[in-house]
């Protein structure tokens, strides 16, 4: 996966810093994910799920109370 999204060979894929290869790994989930509906629905709710602080407008707009 690392090698066909970064366009390299996969000697070169195993030889990369291991920092690089992680985030390399990350981006390619990401990419192949982004390019279906359900994967789009995963990544949402990913991110939904990384927030610290809570989305206070969406919260009363959902609830009705201002």
């Amino acid at each position: 996966m690392v090698a066909d999204y970064a366009n390299i060979s996969l000697f070169e894929a195993e030889r990369l810093p291991i920092d690089i290869y992680l985030r390399l790994t990350r981006d390619a989930f990401i990419d192949k994910m982004n390019k279906t509906e359900s994967g789009i629905e995963y990544l949402e709710k990913c991110w939904i799920y990384e927030q610290k602080k809570p989305d206070r407008e969406s919260l009363r707009k959902n609830f009705k109370k201002e």
